[in-house]
């Protein structure tokens, strides 16, 4: 994807910027096993890679996931769901901006995320 960016005029040296992204897959694995005749467990791993462009590089950073959850079904219809999702990631090293006559340095970025989830549905009909 190419697109123009001239509201980003500040943070590049054209004015006239251009973003062209990276092409990217992402995977993922899931896993359903029943416990009993009203519940089930579900696991899984995931990847969220980054599409960020060369004007926002400092901004890349590709996670990696894994989520769990527990399901319960009654026989009138309704279920619901309690789980976790937790995604890790770390940029690539990026060279710091320094003062005059500073040392040049680097920096990278961690990024946590654990998200809980809670959900039901009603299946209607037969």
């Amino acid at each position: 994807m190419n697109y123009s960016a001239p509201h980003e005029m500040m943070r590049t040296a054209d004015p006239d910027s251009h973003h062209k992204e990276k092409s990217y897959f992402d995977f993922s694995l899931g896993f359903e096993g029943k416990l009993s005749q009203s519940f089930a467990i579900q696991c899984g791993a995931f990847t969220n890679m980054s599409s960020a462009t060369k004007q926002n590089a400092s901004e890349s950073i590709n996670m990696l996931g894994a989520s769990f959850g527990l399901s319960y079904v009654n026989k009138t219809g309704f279920s619901s769901v309690i789980g976790v999702i937790a995604q890790y990631g770390k940029s690539n090293k990026q060279d710091s901006d320094p003062a005059p006559n500073a040392p040049n340095t680097t920096a990278s970025w961690k990024r946590y995320s654990v998200l809980f989830v809670i959900g039901g549905s009603y299946h209607f009909g037969n």
